[in-house]
């Protein structure tokens, strides 16, 4: 058998029902389908449903843009002084 109590009870108990299911004229992978979204189901399932993040309208900022501070980016400033920095070198070099 496969080592485990639970799985040496289970597994000819499971193999049954789907031999009967085929002997009723179901699939065997089409009676696994369905055992399987049956136990994930919320009969057998009792894990919270995931939270979903809310619904930002784009043109406002987030609930967190208040508490997070912004350093000023100075990548612009160093390109137009013509200071490019190691990551973005122009092609072919100046």
């Amino acid at each position: 058998m496969t080592g485990t109590p639970l799985h040496d009870w289970a597994l000819p108990r499971l193999a049954a029902l789907i031999a009967d299911a085929e002997q009723a004229g179901f699939a065997p992978d089409a009676t696994v389908a369905v055992l399987t979204d049956l136990v994930c189901g919320p009969l057998f399932n009792h894990a919270p449903p995931p939270v979903e993040p809310p619904v930002l309208d784009p043109g406002q900022p987030g609930p967190l843009a208040a508490e997070m501070e912004t350093p000023e980016l100075v990548l612009p400033r160093m390109v137009e002084a013509g200071e490019f920095p190691f990551f973005a070198q122009p092609y072919g070099g100046v």
